[in-house]
């Protein structure tokens, strides 16, 4: 497959900290093109296809620096792909202040919770929930063109942030975004991101982990982290820091929780965190901390019926679509057979299912199925060490099946899901039974199952 370079063009903003491109919603990459953005300060890189050109609307990652060069390239056989640059924001280098410390000190120390992100480009603070969905303060989405960007690095000796890797970033889908911005207990927005241009993963698949949510209590201990800025070690502005300090105050009737814990501006969207249970009871978003050590900040509290109503809106708003192994194979004359997938099992997408380990020059069946638990009333998996195949299960349901002959042990084939809503959230299996006579008295080999959960927005 040989792909050809048909447009090169060079964007700078001088003095910019960091750029981000927009491209025209009617931009088209046909099939097998791509575009690469490569940051000229730090060579970090973007790559999109088309369905992430869509997903992500035209907007690219931020990038450091005030130079990015833009490359299309089309994929063999294509006529007709159309990019179009229409803007480009850019970041100026800043200082930073106090705004909401409780007492003479800042005690916030480095953290590296893997749940929380900065959002870009308002600098406030959010945190996931899911696979894709994830919490901030209603007043720091006023624009929804939001970004959440994990493992921030340390941000530069004046304060200035340092934007993470391309594929650390996650455009909100603008879509998805509801939100509150009625002031103190009442402020609070919940949203879900795209994949991930570059992995193809949701936040949460590569980070390997999101928040519990908990019900407020009278009295605990409070956690806030998040990336509020840093006057007196400006290298960690607006990076990750947490601090506890007593649940001072929390009225249900206003849906306020009030703590005395070190924030600062950009500690807006974190979570307010139950430091006994560690889950998540609260959105900060107000100070009210005072250097002299009086008075406390504020945050919304996650059992507010209208935010959980959102909650659950986005969490039903799509399906990750994933793929699980179910069982092990048995050893046979050329190893262990073994069933993988890869690519996005989203509709619309295509994965490549692939098999290793089959008995050389060998013929077998791929079989479909629809479950993992029973098959033709008979219990999964099923053992067929009785059979004569020690070790060897079947593992799916055989629903139907395929002829296949394997050569050289390796296997794989292009499958395509259809762009088609009904097939959201459905379940399917895979296995590999080959024939192995120098496996063992039955002469078969089976693999692991391989399940595929469809994906897709709702």
């Amino acid at each position: 497959m040989v792909h050809r370079l048909v447009w090169r063009q060079r964007v700078r903003v001088d003095g910019a900290n960091w750029l981000r491109l927009v491209f025209d919603r009617d931009s088209t990459l046909e099939r097998d093109s791509f575009v690469t953005l490569t940051s000229l300060r730090d060579q970090n890189v973007q790559f999109f296809e088309a369905w992430s050109l869509r997903d992500y609307r035209g907007m690219s990652a931020g990038f450091n620096g005030d130079t990015v060069d833009i490359e299309l390239w089309a994929g063999p056989g294509t006529m007709h792909n159309r990019l179009s640059l229409v803007a480009a924001e850019a970041g100026r280098p800043h200082s930073v202040g106090i705004q909401s410390q409780c007492g003479p000190t800042d005690d916030r120390v480095p953290s590296t919770d893997p749940r929380q992100a900065r959002q870009f480009p308002t600098g406030c603070t959010t945190w996931l929930i899911s696979k894709f969905a994830g919490l901030t303060a209603g007043h720091c989405t006023s624009n929804t063109a939001q970004q959440m960007h994990f493992n921030c690095p340390p941000s530069s000796s004046t304060g200035s942030i340092v934007l993470p890797a391309p594929s650390d970033q996650y455009p909100y889908d603008v879509s998805s975004v509801r939100r509150l911005n009625s002031g103190v207990g009442r402020d609070w927005t919940a949203f879900a991101t795209v994949r991930n241009s570059n992995t193809g993963l949701y936040p949460g698949e590569k980070q390997g982990s999101w928040y519990e949510l908990g019900t407020p209590v009278t009295s605990t201990t409070i956690r806030i982290t998040g990336y509020g800025v840093d006057r007196d070690q400006r290298n960690r502005s607006q990076t990750q820091q947490t601090h506890t300090g007593p649940l001072a105050t929390y009225s249900s009737s206003q849906t306020r929780l009030c703590y005395v814990v070190d924030t600062e501006g950009g500690n807006s969207g974190s979570p307010v965190i139950d430091d006994r249970t560690g889950k998540a009871i609260g959105i900060h978003t107000h100070g009210g901390c005072s250097t002299s050590g009086s008075g406390c900040n504020s945050g919304t509290a996650i059992n507010r019926t209208d935010l959980q109503a959102a909650i659950q809106a986005v969490l039903q708003s799509r399906v990750a679509g994933a793929f699980e192994s179910v069982g092990v194979g048995c050893k046979g004359s050329n190893g262990v057979p073994q069933l993988d997938a890869l690519g996005t099992p989203d509709i619309g997408r295509n994965f490549v299912l692939s098999g290793k380990g089959l008995a050389l020059n060998a013929a077998g069946i791929l079989s479909f199925g629809l479950s993992k638990s029973s098959w033709l009333s008979v219990p999964l998996p099923i053992s067929l060490t009785n059979a004569g195949a020690t070790g060897c299960s079947i593992t799916s349901s055989i629903d139907a099946t395929e002829g296949v002959v394997s050569t050289t042990g390796l296997w794989s084939r292009n499958i395509s899901l259809p762009n088609d809503k009904t097939w959201i959230g459905g379940r399917f299996y895979f296995q590999w039974i080959g024939l192995d006579k120098a496996a063992n008295s039955l002469g078969i080999t089976t693999s692991n199952s391989l399940g595929v959960e469809v994906g897709g927005i709702r």
